[in-house]
């Protein structure tokens, strides 16, 4: 029954969205296509300035979570294996296992959850900074204007903190990972650590979980956005270059 619920509410908020974005994009029979453009870059930067606004919110509550609240919550990757199981009519799993186990704990250590709130600031900042981008170049759009300097100065300072927020914000969760496994490690009982059995948080999961594996998808946003903006400068100085030749041809004539 409650699955039945939950893809209820799902399919009722998916038509709601369809419907508020039909409204706001559908261009119908008689529509203008420039205010239909005009009003889906306001949208656009609407949207902009939620993000940044839901982004200050939610690193506020993240990083206040993690530093002041007693319980701390906690995810650990790691590798817990069990062995071939057989069961009936043929069915066998040769090999499974739990990635990662997620707790919540008390007494975590200080700088453990200093650097789970700086996990989450560095994920805000890259979020708000991303924000702030569009709403530079909606703002570009509505004057009229869209390659402006502003517009290139905000999308490589969105691809460098997006890089550097990316990887630092990996960073501060392995330290903050480190951190955790090692004081769970000294304060677990030895019949938890040295357990058997599958799917314990034994010595076996808590070792694994402090190994670091970095993603690299902040090296590629970074590109992304370093090109995008190289695109921008160009497109930039040809709008100058454009508006010079317009002055000459008007003082000519």
């Amino acid at each position: 029954m409650d699955l039945i619920w939950i893809i209820l509410m799902y399919v009722l908020g998916g038509a709601v969205l369809l419907a508020i974005l039909g409204v706001l994009f559908w261009p119908g029979k008689r529509s203008d296509p420039n205010a239909l453009t005009l009003r889906r870059v306001v949208v656009t930067r609407v949207i902009g300035q939620l993000t940044v606004g839901f982004g200050i919110l939610g690193a506020v509550a993240s990083v206040g979570r993690a530093l002041w609240s007693p319980e701390t919550r906690v995810e650990l990757p790691g590798v817990t294996p069990f062995p071939e199981v057989v069961g009936a009519d043929g069915v066998r799993i040769l090999w499974g296992g739990f990635d990662h186990a997620a707790f919540t704990m008390e007494g975590a250590d200080f700088w453990g959850r200093f650097w789970l709130a700086m996990d989450a600031a560095l994920i805000a900042a890259l979020f708000v900074t991303a924000g702030f981008a569009v709403i530079r170049i909606c703002d570009a759009l509505l004057a009229g204007t869209p390659f402006q300097t502003r517009v290139v100065r905000w999308l490589r300072i969105t691809a460098w903190v997006g890089l550097g927020a990316g990887l630092g914000a990996q960073l501060a969760n392995y330290f903050a990972r480190h951190l955790i496994a090692g004081q769970l490690e000294g304060a677990l009982p030895a019949h938890i650590l040295n357990a058997d059995s599958s799917g314990m948080l034994n010595r076996q999961f808590l070792a694994s979980s402090q190994a670091f594996t970095p993603d690299f998808w902040p090296v590629g946003l970074w590109l992304v956005l370093l090109a995008l903006a190289a695109a921008f400068g160009i497109g930039a100085r040809l709008q100058r270059d454009n508006r010079g030749l317009r002055r000459e041809v008007e003082g000519l004539v």
